[in-house]
Parts: structure tokens; sequence; C-alpha cells
């Protein structure tokens, strides 16, 4: 009995031995070294230092729309004036300086264009600027917003937009006159928006557009300009049509424009017309092949374009398509666009293009639902990486396409 006992007692000391070293095995923490190996800060939460970066600056976009020449149209107004001031004895270009042209900028076929009062003028809302801007500089404004934005998404945080008024005499006087006032009103502007948008110099860019002999009063600006006093500069300068005159044509040189796109129609006769007011007795539609061989690498870009494969007429350019159709035909694809709308997308198309590219094509025609816009050099060769298809949506939203 006593043996059957001890045997028992042996059998439960084992057992209660097994037991309590199976429960240590249980309860025994785990390892401390792999929690130590993915610390709490990098797996619950994002990286403090991380946080701390500074996202990219966006960048804000000053954008000019410079009419070009004005000629006085003979209407009931004009006459009546005119008969008035002839009998004042006064002389018939402050006629058409005083009454003629400053009427006709916002009440005729001018009034298609972005065209405002006289000097630098903001364009903010189409009923707070009536009698100040045409209703075409309105929509213009509106219209390359958007097409930058579809462009180059998310990097222009706030855009500018202005018109730039001049007489618009045909007139070498009047255009180097228009000139200085642009460039003493633009540096007075672009430090303005520097300071109250609190940015860095480098953070806003100016665009200047301008059509026919708008484009030589912007590069007029040029002759008053000293880089060291005004601090400034033109991240591109467009030139619809415009005249390319002896006189102006070594401004292009001038370090105030860092890229300057020539876009031409090869048909356009207006562009060449003008033999009274130039140096030289036939401006032309290019600069010249002697002036691009020492001009700064890769500055220029001369454009010719083609709608529907024919050459767009000199309004088409700048000018938007009225109900009347006056200087504008309707059998274009892109109407009643002007062809200065899609000048965002000629840009940034153009960023990346080989510098030696001076002298190329662009082919523009509307589709169903979108635009198709295609580069080729002069040798005829397609440029296959540079090319666009912009949907016309968010335009037709502005504007119902024709």
């Amino acid at each position: 009995m006593v043996g059957r006992f001890r045997l028992y007692s042996i059998i439960a000391g084992v057992m209660s031995l097994l037991l309590a070293c199976a429960d240590r095995t249980i309860r025994q923490p785990l390892p401390v070294a792999p929690i130590m190996a993915a610390p709490v800060a990098q797996v619950c939460m994002p990286d403090t230092a991380a946080q701390q970066q500074p996202e990219p600056r966006k960048k804000h976009a000053l954008i000019v729309l410079v009419h070009g020449t004005i000629v006085p149209w003979p209407y009931t107004a004009g006459i009546l004036s005119l008969i008035e001031r002839l009998s004042q004895k006064a002389r018939f270009i402050r006629y058409c300086h005083e009454s003629s042209i400053k009427a006709i900028r916002f009440t005729t076929v001018y009034g298609n264009q972005a065209v405002g009062a006289y000097g630098l003028y903001g364009i903010r809302s189409p009923l707070v600027d009536q009698g100040n801007l045409s209703p075409a500089s309105y929509r213009l404004a509106v219209g390359l917003r958007t097409a930058w934005d579809i462009a180059r998404p998310d990097y222009y945080e706030k855009f500018h937009c202005y018109t730039f008024g001049w007489p618009g005499l045909l007139s070498i006087k009047s255009r180097r006159e228009g000139g200085e006032l642009l460039h003493k009103t633009l540096a007075k502007e672009v430090q303005e928006l520097i300071q109250q948008h609190s940015l860095e110099p480098e953070d806003l860019e100016v665009f200047v557009f301008g059509h026919s002999h708008g484009g030589n009063v912007a590069l007029q600006m040029a002759s008053v300009h000293n880089a060291h006093e005004h601090g400034f500069s033109v991240q591109s300068l467009m030139l619809f049509g415009t005249p390319i005159q002896r006189e102006t044509e070594e401004y292009a040189r001038c370090p105030l424009f860092k890229k300057i796109v020539s876009v031409y129609s090869p048909e356009d006769m207006v562009q060449v017309m003008d033999i009274f007011s130039a140096a030289g007795f036939w401006p032309g539609r290019r600069f010249s092949q002697a002036y691009l061989a020492t001009a700064q690498e890769g500055k220029i870009h001369q454009v010719a374009v083609r709608v529907d494969g024919i050459s767009p007429s000199h309004a088409e350019l700048w000018f938007f398509r009225d109900a009347l159709g006056a200087l504008y035909r309707s059998r274009l694809s892109i109407a009643p666009l002007p062809v200065v709308l899609f000048a965002p997308f000629i840009i940034e198309t153009l960023r990346p293009i080989d510098s030696s590219q001076h002298n190329l094509t662009l082919s523009l025609v509307a589709k169903r639902n979108a635009y198709y816009m295609s580069f080729e050099n002069f040798e005829g060769i397609s440029i296959d990486t540079h090319h666009a298809c912009i949907e016309k949506a968010p335009l037709e939203k502005l504007w119902p396409i024709r």
C-alpha cells in the first residue's frame, strides 16, 4: 500500500514538473529584437522630416494682350465728328486719334478682338469692365486660362490677364511710344504683384501676345529695357501675324525676351502690306536667315500655321467670329475661336522641341470631340513626338462651337 502511494506521488510530481515547464514556455514573452527593428514612428505615423519638406511653389502667370493697328472706318458718328473737327481746322491725324479710333475700338468689328482702354488694363469681369474692354477681351482671357489648365495642369496657381491699349496708328513713332509705355507699366505691375502675393521673382512668369503691329509695340520694349534696373523678363513673346521689320528685328536679341514664337499665315497679305511706316520697303513674314544664324540658339521659333490645310487670314489669327462673320470664315473647323486661343498649347508643345528647329509648320484641325495639333519642320518631316490632342468639351462650355 505504501509502495503504491509512493509510485503515485512520483508520477504526480513528474506531471507537476512537466506542467510547470509547459506553463513557463507559454507565458514566456516574445523576443524584443523584432519590434526594435521596426520603430513605431515608421509604422504608425508618417516621417516627421518628410512632413517638414516644403511643397513646390506654384507659379503665377501674367498675360498681356496687345492689339494691332486700328484703321478708321467710315460710319455715321465718325463722319459727323470729322465734319465738326474739320470745321474747327483740326488736323486730320488728330481726328483719327481722338475721335474715330477711340470710338471704333468697341463698337465695330474691332470689338471681336482683345482690345481695351489705353494703357495696361486688367481683365476682371465683363460687367465691371464695360466701356473699357471689348466683349472679346474677357472671353479670350477665360479661354487662355482654360487652355493652360489643360496644357499644363496644376502648374499655375493664378492668372493675371491684361490688355494693353495703344493709339493703333500706322506710325513708327506711335509704336515706339506704345512700347515705352508698355514697358513702364508692365515693370510696375510685375513688382506690385510680387509684393501683393509674396512671390519670388522667378515665380511670376510674364507672357506677352501681340497681333500684327502690336507685336512690334511689344518688341519696342527692348529699346528702354535695362535688366539691372527693371529686373523682369518676358518668358515668351508670341507674335501673331506681326510684320518683321528691319528696325524691330534687332530688338529680338534683347535679354528681356527669353523665348520668341512668331506665328504667321503663309498667305497673309496684310502682314506684308505696310510699306509706309517701316525703315525697309517691304516687311517680312519671318526673321531673316542671316539674323537667325547669329541669334541666340533656341530663342526663336517661327511657326507657319494652317487650319484645315488652308492659311488663316490676318484677322482669324486674333479675332473671334461674330454673328455676321465679317472677318472670319465660318467654314474653318475651329470657328469661332481665333488661333491665339491655342497659344498655351503651342508654348507647352514647343518647350521640348530641339532648339535648332527654328522654322516649323503647325497643322490645326477640329474633328468631332477634339482639336488636333501637329508640328513638322520645313523639310516636311513630321515631329511625331510633338503633337497634341485637345478635348473640345472645356472650350465648348465657354462658347458653343458652330
